[in-house]
């Protein structure tokens, strides 16, 4: 009659011995790993999505005047862990700036407008996305430009952060044209 002893291996204890050293081996790498992910993941958090915008640049000539006599009118720039993008005015009437924050005088401006990103994963980056807009800016106004996505083109919005109303839409036009 066959006893439970027979039926199992017997395991010498040199085998038990490194099936430990490996299971601790293998813990031990795990952990190192799981380690390095929560590290990225904070790293992440804390880099990504940081939106700035530069210092102020006024188109006008003169003493600088109060936010309530002019409009003031903003891009964006954000960098990530893998890259970044960005917004900005390049000209107003002409008058190439390259700028994040504008004030303007009030009444109509025309205003070339970029889009730009870079990627570190992908290794590019793209040429200057620009829109080329006019409108009458109020006096004692904010206005932001944001971008979205809609039906595989990239567009500019500008919004008057004073009401809230998004007082234009505009596709953005591929290509290097601006530098």
């Amino acid at each position: 009659m066959a006893t439970p002893h027979d039926t199992k291996q017997l395991v010498s204890f040199e085998e038990l011995l490194m099936s430990e050293i490996v299971h601790t081996e293998v813990l031990t790498r795990l952990r190192a790993v799981q380690f390095a992910i929560w590290a990225a993941l904070i790293i992440i958090v804390l880099t990504s999505g940081c939106v700035s915008v530069g210092p102020t640049v006024k188109t006008y000539g003169g003493d600088k005047l109060q936010e309530s006599q002019v409009a003031v009118i903003k891009g964006w720039w954000t960098f990530y862990l893998i890259g970044y993008q960005g917004v900005d005015i390049y000209s107003i009437d002409g008058t190439v700036l390259r700028a994040t924050k504008v004030e303007v005088l009030p009444g109509w401006h025309e205003l070339d407008i970029r889009y730009y990103f870079f990627s570190m994963i992908a290794l590019v980056g793209a040429p200057f996305d620009y829109a080329q807009v006019g409108f009458n800016f109020e006096a004692g106004h904010e206005y932001r430009i944001k971008t979205h996505f809609k039906a595989n083109a990239e567009y500019i919005d500008i919004v008057d952060v004073t009401t809230g109303a998004n007082i234009l839409t505009e596709r953005l036009s591929p290509g290097y044209r601006y530098r």
